[in-house]
């Protein structure tokens, strides 16, 4: 939050800067600059829907204001991805299987339906047969969530989808 509040203060401070140094004629008094933090501020998270204010941008202040928006957007999603990682490390962390993204393209993944008590050693034949610890595994099941690791090597990259597999 505190990294957003900068991009925004500082893509307002030099939106300002950019006007007052290059267009100054356009600007009436001094409220006239602090109306780019609002401009700003509704760009960064909207877009550019900000009325008629925005004519009297000039068009360094429109760069500045674009490369603030594009920084807004990727800050964003560097903090969204941190707090997935942090979500399924907790998962993981706690001792159970973790769950699959949401519109997440695996590549070839070995898919698992149903749960029975001889799962584990499922798993454990299916990594010792691939020969390839990495591949993913996606289990799909209503108790899938349930599922306990037991073993970190066998237990890489394997994620579950909640669900009735012979509904689907």
């Amino acid at each position: 939050m505190l990294i957003l509040i900068s991009v925004w203060f500082i893509g307002g401070t030099l939106t300002i800067l950019s006007q007052w140094i290059i267009s100054p004629e356009v600007q009436k008094s001094s409220h006239d600059y602090l109306q780019y933090y609002w401009i700003v501020f509704i760009e960064v998270t909207s877009g550019f829907d900000v009325g008629g204010e925005v004519k009297r941008l000039n068009q360094l202040s429109f760069v500045i204001t674009i490369l603030m928006l594009i920084a807004g957007m990727i800050i964003g999603g560097l903090v969204s991805g941190q707090i997935i990682a942090i979500i399924l490390n907790a998962a993981q962390k706690a001792g159970f299987v973790a769950e699959a993204p949401k519109n997440f393209r695996f590549i070839d993944p070995i898919i698992i339906f149903g749960i029975n008590r001889h799962l584990h050693g499922i798993i454990s034949s299916v990594r010792r047969i691939d020969g390839n610890a990495n591949r993913d595994i996606i289990i799909i099941d209503e108790k899938s969530d349930e599922i306990s690791i037991l073993s970190e090597s066998d237990y890489k990259n394997i994620w579950y989808i909640k669900s009735n597999p012979s509904k689907k």
